[in-house]
């Protein structure tokens, strides 16, 4: 359903240079990061599903994305260096191009 998917996805490939990024980088103490796609799994915009799903909740866009993810990899890419390259939209022209699907 929307609301257990929180919109969001993972290439396999972007999560292991998320993994990697993470080992590799000299930080001290604990620290969180959101590993996720840029943009969210749905081809409406973000700000159209947020407010199907969650009616009485603002929604404030942190990039110029209309289909930006709802969670925020922000943490990741500044402390980082974290970008998505691998996004389902790509993907399924690159495959489909290549007579895949």
């Amino acid at each position: 359903s929307l609301m257990n998917s929180g919109f969001c996805y993972i290439d396999a490939r972007d999560c292991a240079q998320g993994f990697r990024l993470a080992i590799e980088k000299p930080l001290k103490g604990t620290h969180v990061f959101n590993i996720a796609n840029a943009d969210i799994a749905y081809t409406k915009t973000t700000a159209e599903l947020a407010k199907q799903v969650f009616p009485n909740v603002p929604y404030t866009p942190e990039t110029d994305d209309p289909r930006e993810g709802l969670i925020s990899i922000k943490k990741a890419r500044e402390f980082l260096g974290f970008e998505p390259k691998f996004d389902w939209q790509s993907e399924v022209k690159r495959l489909q191009s290549e007579g895949k699907i």
